[in-house]
């Protein structure tokens, strides 16, 4: 319970400079498990932060119909892990292994990850618990994982449920059993699976102050009516936007607010 803790509705600012996987590991509560699209923002992160640089690469495309007219060259710029979180250097490390002379374009590294999909996903997921294990330390989530144990109860009521069938103990009460151990892993596994919260108080602020953000960038009308004046914060909004699912919505007010100055970001 937040209130009287934090009251506010719009989040016009990015509220924490920790990065976009750690918030991603924020709003998956239970699972506390990063996307790979909040490997893609990290990338986009460390851009801003002067580690790495974009270069856009224009292309024809095939047949003058088919494939992408752009790609993007990742360089790496700073070799320097001072300032970084250790998932953020990781994520150097990782493309790293996959650049020649310090540059690949997105879509060799793509075809290099597909052809090394085995070591690959070793890696993505040693990644995903590197932030988790920061997430955690900044004291984001209670100790015990209430879902966890309610998965749990219903994994039991529902094992109880098939030894009785064996045993030949048939009753109302295990069949009730077996129908509420089935329905509590669909509601907290799918329809429901952020209903049972873990986080402590301080997570749960940073959580609605992160979804404030969410809000501010999905409503255009908030955005036109004041506008970030610094492209830094644009590029941010984009970089959070992907881990928000909002980045399109972002991308859409640029294009509306100022087309010129998106084309030299």
């Amino acid at each position: 319970n937040i209130k009287g803790k934090y009251n506010a509705i719009y989040e016009r600012d990015i509220p924490h400079n920790y990065s976009p996987a750690i918030v991603s590991a924020l709003i998956h509560q239970n699972k506390r498990k990063t996307k790979p699209k909040d490997f893609i923002a990290v990338i986009l992160n460390l851009c801003i932060k002067g580690h790495l640089k974009l270069n856009v690469i224009r292309q024809k495309k095939f047949l003058g119909v088919f494939g992408k007219d752009t790609d993007y060259e990742i360089i790496k710029i700073k070799n320097n892990s001072k300032n970084l979180a250790k998932h953020e250097q990781t994520v150097i490390d990782i493309i790293s292994k996959y650049m020649e002379n310090n540059k690949i374009t997105f879509t060799n590294l793509n075809k290099e990850i597909k052809s090394d999909s085995f070591r690959f996903r070793h890696l993505f997921e040693d990644w995903q618990s590197e932030v988790y294990e920061e997430a955690k330390k900044l004291n984001f989530f209670t100790k015990n994982n209430a879902s966890n144990y309610f998965n749990i109860i219903c994994y039991s009521s529902i094992t109880l449920s098939f030894l009785s069938i064996f045993l030949n103990l048939y009753s109302k009460f295990l069949i009730s059993l077996f129908v509420a151990g089935i329905i509590g892993l669909i509601l907290n596994l799918g329809l429901l699976s952020k209903a049972i919260p873990s986080r402590t108080l301080e997570g749960a602020i940073h959580f609605n102050q992160w979804m404030n953000l969410k809000k501010y960038l999905k409503d255009f009308s908030r955005i036109k009516e004041k506008p970030p004046e610094s492209i830094i914060l644009w590029e941010k909004y984009l970089v959070y936007g992907l881990t928000l699912n909002v980045a399109d919505k972002v991308q859409d007010a640029m294009n509306l607010i100022m087309p010129n100055v998106k084309q030299n970001s």
